[in-house]
């Protein structure tokens, strides 16, 4: 079904029209026509597939610009969704007198309290932001009549679900609930129904096929392999747009500074940073400037990046969901993409319980060898000789060369050339803050295994795990967005 046939405004079928897109992808064409009939939905779709959309047509459709009412309440679990949505809001309205506030920590009150002073038809913004304009009197709930949760999954659990409902009672009965989500579980169809009672039920997921544009891998290793792994994989590679997520905001500082330190271009994102930083890093990332994003789950959702080709899981997140949206930054809008998870031994459990959950097939590969990397550096290789060729005085060397060529094959001396241009030489200083493994909850109930696994701990925080003495502590504390 095409855009231009749904029975919208046809200002907003112009947009649409001038963002490139004609046929509907297939969460909004189930969605859309009962959104603008009036139905609560809670919808299902891979990542990348369009559920923003799904909810901004027909609501921007619905809206009565000219009432000078906030009609739409839209809340996300991330601030780099809530500006997604925005943005999405403004390219699909622009030709109508769209009024709009962005509610999302990071950003100043004051400005925020001066766009609601205006009566905006819609808000966006997370939970924490929404609710604290709500103590403080200057949001103003009475007149909605869409409430939009995107990424419900998250919404809805139990750290969010009080805030949720506390929001819900200030809203009017009789407004119009959308939940959209990658994944709805039965347990947030459960928690759905404390704020709805009746609704379509709308998944487009294909449980046999999900994600087959995305290869996934995962490569088992120790901790201290982990950087110069990826520094091999990201030179064999060499991905023109790359995702790579740490657990911790530690362990995103300290990657990033890494791979900058070895030569690449990579900037950092996590929920430490100013609204206006992680505005400048994403816009960076955005506009090619850099290759390389390295980010807790923070940038699991919300991240509407078509280009990105490979995604790495530096360390695995604990719950499925979020590797579910971790690998769905890659492969969006059924482009292809890879996947790489690096995993401890002790993490094997973990990685067979996602594709167990997921019906992913994620399959094991082994880490690049020595002769896969210098075939992917021979251009690179050759070319830095061939510049010391032009630039460098034999005769200084002479004697040196005569006595070699005498004791050893050319071929040889060529091999070890060869090798030690191959190497990066920065890595030997590179020190990372080791991170524990991700244990699957039956690990956790076998009474055994905790008494192993404290023993291992402590044998962990004093093992020394590199050849360069680089003393990796264990650091048992889970990263938060």
């Amino acid at each position: 079904m095409n855009f231009k046939d749904l029975n919208i405004n046809e200002k907003i079928k112009s947009a649409i029209s001038d963002l490139g897109y004609e046929t509907m992808m297939p969460i909004q064409e189930k969605t859309i026509p009962l959104i603008l009939k009036g139905k609560n939905i809670i919808g299902e779709a891979d990542t990348g597939t369009g559920k923003t959309a799904a909810f901004i047509v027909p609501i921007i459709n619905n809206i009565n610009f000219d009432s000078k009412e906030t009609e739409c309440l839209i809340v996300t679990p991330t601030r780099e969704l809530a500006m997604q949505i925005i943005d999405e809001i403004k390219k699909m309205g622009k030709y109508l007198n769209i009024s709009y506030a962005t509610l999302v920590g990071g950003m100043s009150i004051r400005d925020q309290v001066k766009d609601l002073k205006k009566n905006p038809s819609i808000v966006v913004g997370t939970l924490g932001r929404i609710n604290d304009h709500l103590r403080n009197r200057k949001l103003n709930l009475s007149c909605i009549k869409y409430f939009i949760l995107d990424e419900a999954d998250e919404m809805l659990k139990e750290g969010f679900k009080e805030d949720i409902t506390t929001i819900n009672k200030r809203i009017p009965k009789d407004k119009q609930i959308l939940l959209f989500s990658a994944t709805i579980s039965k347990q947030i169809l459960a928690l759905s129904k404390t704020i709805m009672n009746d609704y379509e039920f709308i998944s487009v997921k294909d449980k046999e096929n999900s994600s087959t544009n995305i290869e996934q891998y995962y490569i088992i290793m120790k901790e201290n392999q982990k950087f110069s792994t990826l520094i091999n994989i990201l030179d064999i590679e060499k991905p023109a747009s790359a995702l790579i997520f740490g657990r911790t905001k530690k362990r995103v500082d300290e990657l990033n500074e890494a791979l900058n330190k070895c030569g690449y271009k990579s900037v950092g994102i996590h929920g430490d940073l100013s609204q206006q930083q992680r505005n400048a890093v994403m816009r960076k990332f955005k506009n090619k400037e850099i290759a390389i994003l390295v980010a807790t789950d923070v940038a699991a959702r919300g991240l509407d990046i078509n280009d990105i080709s490979h995604v790495y899981n530096f360390d695995l997140p604990q719950e499925v969901e979020f590797y579910i949206h971790r690998i769905g930054r890659t492969g969006r809008a059924f482009k292809k993409g890879i996947s790489y998870s690096f995993i401890k031994e002790i993490e094997l459990s973990h990685i067979k319980r996602i594709e167990k959950e997921t019906n992913f097939k994620i399959t094991a590969k082994n880490a690049p060898t020595n002769e896969e990397l210098i075939n992917a550096k021979k251009d690179y290789i050759e070319n830095i000789i061939i510049d010391r060729l032009a630039k460098i005085d034999i005769t200084k060397t002479k004697d040196i060369c005569d006595e070699l060529l005498s004791k050893y094959k050319t071929e040889k001396l060529i091999a070890v050339l060869i090798d030690i241009l191959s190497a990066k030489s920065t890595i030997k200083e590179i020190t990372l803050t080791g991170e524990p493994p991700v244990v699957t909850k039956k690990q956790h109930g076998n009474n055994k295994f905790k008494s192993n696994y404290k023993r291992s701990n402590k044998n962990y925080q004093r093992q020394n795990c590199n050849k360069n003495n680089a003393q990796l502590r264990y650091n048992s504390r889970r990263g938060n967005k």
